[in-house]
């Protein structure tokens, strides 16, 4: 099975921090435990595009719309494969608030954590695998804050 999937690595209005969430239930297809720690990523419906999914992902798992953020630019794309067998393919992107902005999720996967620095994320202790990749992915390309 192949999964396409969209994450986001949304920037404080500052730059030097990325918002973070905390998934509250086990998917053990795609290797992911109640508590891991990530940035907000979220699997694309049937014939759902990355944008559709992207403004989606902002409404279901930050609570924000679209026009909140800067424009998002791709900072990377990535695959995958599960020890179940899936496959996924991710598109990254980035971007920063526009200001304050206030997390009201509209999804019970996932609650927020916390605002964390890049390297703090990248070496919490309980992370989506994943993630590690691709920031350091990310930040090697110059787009996010050391």
């Amino acid at each position: 099975m192949v999964v396409r999937a969209v994450g986001l690595i949304l920037l404080c209005r500052h730059g030097s921090h990325i918002l973070t969430i905390e998934e509250r239930k086990d998917k053990p297809a795609i290797e992911k435990k109640a508590g891991m720690v990530s940035f907000p990523l979220e699997t694309l419906e049937d014939g759902e595009s990355y944008d559709d999914a992207l403004r989606r992902l902002l409404k279901e798992e930050i609570g924000i719309a679209y026009n909140n953020i800067t424009l998002p630019g791709q900072c990377g794309v990535f695959s995958r494969q599960f020890e179940s067998g899936i496959i996924a393919h991710y598109v990254i992107y980035m971007s920063q608030c526009r200001g304050t902005i206030r997390y009201d999720p509209h999804d019970d996967d996932v609650v927020f954590h916390g605002w964390l620095r890049p390297h703090d994320l990248e070496t919490y202790p309980c992370i989506r695998i994943e993630v590690r990749h691709f920031l350091d992915v990310c930040m090697a390309n110059g787009r996010a804050c050391a």
